[in-house]
């Protein structure tokens, strides 16, 4: 249950003398949206190597931008909790999570809160920061313990940029184009001494390219997608390539990634300008490291749905969803009138995300409805089909 509140009680809880503890970490997991649009999801994720009995933040984004919040939901891994929000002032969210008879929120790395937000009608595509400000953890005790935070982006429509998004072990280059790219090329940055990298893998939106990778000083690798086979990445957004990395430290931070050296094209060769957006990685200490398997890409806390890109679209689109466990899942296409066209999942999945690519060559133009239902979940969207 969500409701209003006066922050000052819970604020002296937080600005007491904090005692020695492991870093924790709260970070914002991007959203995309596209015209029109409602229900888009950004995660708030929480990787913690305590026991919280208490959050507190503010959310920070441009009040004339295209984005408006919608509501603001407890997940699975908090709604044994209660939660209070206020708007001092357009564009600023108050948040506060607390567990009011002692609850806890264990180890590990959960998302904590979801934030809906819709977009208004059709705009040029554009990016919203999306800034964490006045964070506090508190113990079960009342006690303030140390906390890091980044911030994060929505991406309205589908602008032609590149993107470190936010993670732990996991973290993915997100690649949002307007146009059909035919080649990328990156310099990945971070601090080797605390991590070394271990993988740099395609994704399904770029599994008709090649990828090659050259570590050309500590800290410092190349990753060229390419094609002699005229293969492309379609318009849309979404993960073009994923890395994982290995912790040398037992020292909890969060590490800069930064992206140099970029050159996007075209499927004629012709250089595309984009614009960049770095992330972080964030290192959990000893105890987090060994108690929780730590990796938002591998084990979702949530049942979602992600929005289709491209959408309109012609005559392929992506659909990603995610699982927190082992589920029995169906997706299904409907048309307009409601009679089942095509399934496109029908199984059992492991927990994590998942992609599934629908191509609807032999379909006609129109409206088109994606059904995900699993045994705890069921969420319908809308995507059109335009020929």
């Amino acid at each position: 249950m969500i409701r209003k509140f006066k922050i000052k009680f819970f604020l002296l809880l937080m600005g007491l003398l904090a005692n020695i503890h492991a870093n924790n970490f709260l970070w914002v997991q991007d959203g995309i949206g596209t015209s029109f649009s409602s229900n888009n999801s950004v995660f708030i994720v929480m990787a913690n190597d305590d026991n919280i009995g208490g959050l507190q933040f503010t959310l920070n984004y441009d009040a004339t931008s295209p984005i408006y919040l919608e509501q603001v939901i407890l997940t699975e891994h908090t709604e044994h909790l209660d939660i209070y929000t206020s708007t001092t002032e357009p564009g600023t969210l108050n948040v506060i999570v607390l567990g009011l008879e002692g609850e806890l929120l264990l180890p590990g790395v959960h998302s904590v809160v979801e934030l809906q937000f819709g977009v208004l009608d059709y705009i040029p595509p554009s990016v919203v920061p999306l800034n964490l400000s006045d964070v506090s953890v508190s113990d079960v005790g009342g006690l303030s313990i140390p906390a890091s935070w980044a911030n994060g982006y929505f991406f309205v429509e589908t602008p032609n940029a590149l993107r470190i998004e936010n993670g732990m072990d996991t973290v993915s280059i997100n690649l949002y184009n307007q146009f059909t790219a035919g080649g990328v090329q990156f310099t990945l940055e971070f601090n080797s001494e605390f991590v070394t990298l271990d993988t740099i893998n395609a994704t399904l939106r770029s599994e008709d390219m090649e990828l090659s990778y050259n570590v050309i000083a500590p800290g410092q690798v190349t990753v060229l997608l390419y094609s002699f086979e005229q293969g492309t990445i379609f318009p849309g957004s979404g993960s073009i390539v994923q890395t994982t990395f290995t912790q040398l430290t037992d020292i909890s931070t969060m590490i800069p990634l930064t992206l140099s050296n970029v050159a996007v094209s075209d499927a004629e060769g012709v250089t595309v300008e984009v614009e960049l957006y770095d992330g972080v990685y964030s290192l959990p200490g000893e105890t987090l490291s060994n108690s929780y398997e730590s990796s938002i890409n591998k084990l979702p806390n949530i049942f979602t749905l992600n929005p289709a890109f491209p959408n309109p679209f012609n005559p392929e689109t992506v659909i990603s969803y995610q699982l927190s466990v082992n589920s029995t899942v169906i997706m299904h296409i409907y048309d307009i009138s409601g009679r089942l066209v095509e399934t496109l999942v029908d199984g059992i999945t492991e927990p994590g995300t998942h992609t599934v690519k629908w191509n609807a060559s032999d379909f006609s133009s129109g409206v088109y409805f994606v059904q995900l239902v699993t045994g705890e979940f069921s969420k319908t969207q809308k995507v059109l089909l335009l020929k």
